[in-house]
């Protein structure tokens, strides 16, 4: 047997990028476990990243590219493959036009730095093609907020573990996620931090998670009520009794009365009705961000994915901004990247995020910084408007609403290639299999998840094993279709066949902050000089230098909310994250000797009694649009009126409760509302 050795890497299956050492004898992973040196994770890694070995050596791992013909599908060399996919394409492209032809990026794909390089290069060079990503149906309402407030996409706040005093976290469950815009490595540890030695840390959740149980104060809140809450807390900062840093208002923001008509009519009376929390949680949590003078506050897909998505994150910036919390001490910077180097951008002009319509079958969607939103696909395939459908390292039917019809949608595709790992539902629906490198086996940097860590922090990985030959990159799969029309989309026009994977690699890091072989000698190097060098780079990039504090579409919105009556049904279905898998990815591999996550639909158990629902029972849960059926999990953690079903679970589709059907969109970023859905149960 050959001799056993470990080497180092990181983890590529969430934003948290934790250090791990990979144990292999020969070319077999023998386990996967958390690097002690890594100056971020400290040895930690979690489920998915100690799994990385059993999907390496999957026994329904795609070793060849495979087309599919009526007699089922053939493995074939790659050339053939290519060779077959343009003159398709071609066919399509000449008939119906370029944008007949798309190509949609799964999380898969986002986490590979090559391959997202090249699709977003894609996206300029050939800017006809339909191009879709899971930001639009996960988060788009954090780069809107971003523009409208900054004047730019690129500030993403993250948390200043360091000097943070006060912590807010809204829907979000780091425990599980690892992060959401930002990143958690190590999350026990970094709670820990949050909530001893006189820091605070409050939770608000439908669900008392893990998370929750760190905390120094959990705040059970209704479902879908988070806007209350936070709007209550700016009225009364913002009033007599104060709390807004009136000085750094006046200095540096617009529109200041503008927003305290907004929350206005939000009283302690109002914000109790709407999130069902008591009101001495509400004063007590006013009373210690009075205290604190700043505080972190954190989102996740609790409050990104619900209908009002926009006014959340939009309140949640401008209660950091009247308080002096982006920058400074005590709150959440601006990460300008350390191979990105954001900070040398030009300052921020007016707001870029919305762009004209792309998707002709819904003219009244906008479309999302050159991107089609992913709720207009199955319009666009069904009128013939898409033909062609490249999928990267995602599963639109498991994570895309409408699940029975985006699976007949696709089925009529006249190309449909799936570029993964496994064998899985959409691999066996493909016309084209296209068989990917894993994440042992590539070059990669953490690229755009770097401005989500909490510190400035550098790593690189080169490939851990052996590269199979018909296992090919992302990166080459995409520039080969480019050059298939005359397009070289790599660095100095070099083809695909002639680059070299190191080399591209240390490309991207070319103007960054440290040099490439000086960070691929470490297990990552933190430079925190960079955060006490870059803070308030973007405070001096704002248009005027001032954060605009009320953008008009979104007060509109928030008005209609206000306007309207209470938001306070008897049962929404909550949808959220495991710490097993990853949207749909790892939901049946787990390393040896640890258990697979179960997918339940869970209840309250009051709620549960009042329907006639057992635990372990079947029960249908029912939207105004569909069904879903599975089996009844009663719950302790959850508050009474929530629903909670995991998302990513080809056997518990929460897609089936949703639709992307004209009038149930965010007219502003065409999110198609995914938790904090009105539902109905009853026992099967």
């Amino acid at each position: 047997m050959p001799e056993a050795r470990s080497v180092r890497s990181y983890c590529r299956t969430c934003i948290a990028a934790c250090g791990v050492l990979v144990e292999l004898a020969g070319d077999r992973v023998l386990r996967v476990k958390g690097d002690p040196d890594h100056p971020l994770s400290r040895g930690y890694t979690c489920p998915k990243g100690r799994a990385m070995g059993e999907l390496q050596q999957h026994p329904d791992r795609l070793d060849d590219p495979m087309i599919r013909h009526r007699g089922g599908c053939e493995a074939v060399g790659w050339p053939e493959m290519m060779e077959d996919l343009a003159g398709r394409m071609a066919s399509i492209r000449d008939e119906h036009g370029p944008g007949s032809i798309g190509f949609y990026l799964g999380t898969g794909g986002g986490y590979d730095s090559l391959g997202l390089f090249v699709f977003r290069s894609m996206q300029m060079a050939i800017p006809q093609q339909s191009t879709y990503s899971a930001m639009t149906i996960d988060t788009p309402c954090l780069p809107l907020v971003s523009s409208l407030m900054s004047g730019s996409m690129i500030p993403n706040p993250v948390l200043e573990i360091e000097d943070v005093r006060l912590t807010l976290m809204l829907g979000t469950n780091p425990i599980s996620s690892h992060g959401h815009t930002t990143a958690w490595p190590n999350p026990t540890a970094m709670l820990r931090r949050l909530s001893q030695g006189g820091r605070e840390l409050w939770v608000a959740d439908v669900r008392e998670t893990k998370t929750a149980q760190a905390a120094t104060r959990y705040l059970p809140i209704r479902p879908s009520s988070d806007h209350a809450l936070l709007a209550y807390l700016i009225r009364e900062l913002l009033g007599p009794a104060g709390g807004a840093n009136r000085e750094h208002l006046a200095a540096h923001t617009m529109d200041v009365e503008k927003l305290e008509a907004a929350v206005a009519s939000w009283t302690l009376d109002r914000a109790v009705d709407e999130t069902g929390l008591p009101a001495a949680d509400l004063e007590d949590l006013l009373a210690s961000i009075r205290r604190h003078g700043r505080l972190a506050l954190m989102t996740g897909t609790g409050c990104s994915m619900q209908r009002n998505a926009n006014v959340i994150e939009w309140l949640s910036w401008s209660l950091q901004i009247i308080t002096d919390s982006f920058e400074k001490p005590g709150g959440q910077w601006f990460h300008p990247g350390m191979s990105n180097r954001f900070e040398l951008m030009p300052d921020f002009d007016e707001p870029l995020f919305r762009d004209a319509p792309l998707a002709a079958s819904r003219p009244e969607i906008p479309g999302h910084v050159g991107e089609t939103q992913c709720s207009s696909m199955i319009d666009e395939i069904e009128s013939g408007n898409l033909r062609a459908l490249f999928v990267l390292g995602g599963d639109p039917l498991t994570s895309f609403p409408d699940s029975a019809r985006i699976e007949a949608a696709l089925q009529k595709l006249e190309i449909l290639a799936v570029a993964d790992l496994v064998s899985n539902a959409m691999t066996e629906m493909a016309s084209h299999v296209l068989s990917m490198r894993g994440p042992l086996e590539r070059h990669d940097i953490p690229g755009y998840v770097e401005s989500a860590q909490v510190a400035p922090v550098s790593q690189v990985t080169l490939p851990v094993c052996e590269q199979t030959p018909n296992r090919r990159p992302l990166w080459w799969v995409l520039s080969k279709l480019a050059e298939s029309i005359g397009v070289k989309l790599l660095p100095k026009g070099v083809s695909a066949d002639e680059a070299d994977e190191e080399s591209l690699l240390r490309s991207l890091v070319e103007g960054g902050r440290l040099d490439f072989d000086e960070i691929l000698a470490a297990p990552a190097i933190v430079d925190d000089e960079v955060r006490t060098q870059m803070r308030g780079w973007v405070e001096k990039k704002l248009p005027q230098g001032r954060w605009r504090l009320a953008p008009q579409p979104i007060v509109e919105q928030f008005a209609a909310i206000t306007a309207g009556p209470s938001s306070v049904e008897r049962l929404r279905m909550v949808s959220g994250r495991q710490l097993r898998k990853m949207n749909s990815a790892f939901a049946k591999l787990a390393a040896p000797g640890e258990r697979l996550e179960r997918a339940r639909v869970h209840l309250h158990a009051a709620d549960a009694a009042e329907a006639g629902v057992e635990d372990g029972a079947k029960v249908r849960v029912t939207s105004s649009h569909g069904t879903l059926d599975g089996r009844a999990e009663i719950d302790p953690t959850l508050r009474r009126g929530a629903v909670w079903v995991p998302h990513g679970w080809a056997e518990l589709k929460v897609g089936a409760l949703l639709t992307g059907e004209r009038g149930a969109i965010d007219p502003l970023t065409g999110m198609v509302t995914q938790t904090g859905v009105v539902v109905g149960i009853q026992p099967l």
